[in-house]
């Protein structure tokens, strides 16, 4: 099925979609998006079942600006594992490409770090607590030991950084975030997520650019879902 494009209003170029969706699991399935609630720039997609039953929901902010800041994605207990968090996931990027928006950004609680990078998403620590807390729990795991020994190093040079000194202390978060990108790659590469948990969530991004570069992934997830919809380069 094609989602329907239009504006948020008359006098407010921002578009939001609705969409009619046959689904194996559950069936009929409509995906409707509208305003939230106060502040404004606040929207929220809604998966409704035939009976008008509320199956998910994602949380979003979208200001008109650079960026969507995504909130919340929660899917009802009886819906989980039905693939629903992967369509909402789908039609944050869609909204993404429609508003011409550079990046989707969100933070992610601990449990949800890897379900995010499964859509391309990827560290954007900003915190410096953040980041040294995310480095300590790469550092005591004892399956990927080279990471570990990794962090520890990063961590080492950060305990020897004046704190004020900024310009040094936003290298090493890039550092950290490179890093950190790479260890969950090969967390879920080894399948071994359930061993090697998070202990703290952080900030996470998903760029235009990143997009672009795994047309064939994501154009392969909207025809999964049945949704005629295909990003171009």
């Amino acid at each position: 099925m094609k989602p329907l494009i239009e504006n948020f209003s008359p006098n407010d170029c921002r578009k939001l979609f609705s969409l009619q969706l046959p689904n194996t699991s559950i069936g009929k399935l409509d995906i409707k998006m509208k305003e939230y609630s106060l502040p404004r720039d606040m929207f929220v997609t809604e998966l409704i079942d035939s009976n008008g039953n509320k199956l998910g929901s994602d949380i979003f902010g979208l200001s008109g600006e650079k960026d969507i800041f995504n909130y919340n994605i929660e899917i009802e207990n009886p819906y989980k594992g039905k693939g629903l968090g992967e369509l909402l996931r789908l039609t944050t990027i869609i909204e993404m490409i429609e508003n011409k928006v550079e990046q989707i950004r969100l933070y992610s609680k601990n449990t949800a770090i890897y379900f995010h990078t499964k859509y391309k998403f990827e560290p954007n620590i900003k915190s410096f607590s953040h980041r040294n807390e995310a480095l300590k729990n790469i550092s005591n795991n004892k399956i990927l030991k080279p990471f570990a020994q990794k962090a520890s190093e990063i961590l080492e040079k950060i305990e020897k950084t004046d704190m004020f000194d900024y310009d040094k202390q936003c290298e090493h978060s890039r550092q950290a975030n490179s890093l950190i990108k790479q260890y969950i790659q090969e967390v879920l590469q080894s399948k071994k997520q359930k061993e090697l948990p998070f202990d703290i969530g952080f900030d996470m991004k998903l760029t235009k650019e990143s997009i672009l570069k795994n047309l064939d992934f994501f154009n392969n997830l909207f025809k999964k879902h049945g949704i005629d919809y295909q990003i171009k380069s």
